[in-house]
């Protein structure tokens, strides 16, 4: 994947992420979701190793 495309990945997984933690916790349940999945979700997302690897 070349650099700007992820970039817009980046950007689009952060909207994301920004988008469901404005949501209240009762629209949150109705989608299936806790407030502490979505935190859950950004930790291990921050702190899994990234590859370098050229594909």
């Amino acid at each position: 994947m070349n650099l700007l495309a992820s970039l817009f990945q980046r950007s689009a997984r952060n909207r994301g992420y920004n988008h469901l933690l404005q949501l209240d916790d009762r629209l949150l349940n109705d989608i299936g979701l806790s407030r502490a999945d979505i935190h859950q979700a950004i930790k291990r997302r921050t702190t899994t190793p990234r590859s370098f690897a050229h594909e």
